[in-house]
């Protein structure tokens, strides 16, 4: 649990620094963006990059290897029902299809940013 907080905490540093509050002579107060938030290769590895990872692409991945591991020790305890070779094949098709789909949407999303910052 201290792993996790740290890890978000570590995360979420660099979006603090996006941004500054910047107050303007007559009274009011904007938000402006600071140096590291205006800088395109930050936005690309941070925003495209790590951020993907970390929220989409590391679950799937962990849940994907769970679900992997619970269906290998059950079918292991009933192998008479399921060849358990057959269920390996089909979860390794599985799983190359959902990694593919996971490279293809990163790429999408690193071609969106990088038209984005340009």
């Amino acid at each position: 649990m201290v792993a996790v907080t740290v890890l978000c905490i570590l995360f979420n540093i660099p979006r603090y620094l996006d941004d500054h509050v910047v107050k303007r002579p007559d009274g009011s107060v904007t938000v402006d963006r600071a140096l590291l938030g205006n800088d395109n290769t930050y936005r690309l590895i941070y925003t495209g990059l790590i951020y993907y990872i970390v929220i989409y692409a590391l679950p799937v991945v962990i849940l994907a290897g769970m679900t992997y591991r619970h269906l290998v020790s059950l079918f292991s305890v009933r192998s008479h029902f399921v060849s358990l070779n057959k269920l390996l094949l089909i979860l390794q098709i599985s799983s190359i299809f959902v990694l593919s789909r996971l490279l293809l949407s990163l790429l999408c999303s690193l071609s969106s940013t990088l038209r984005s910052s340009a």
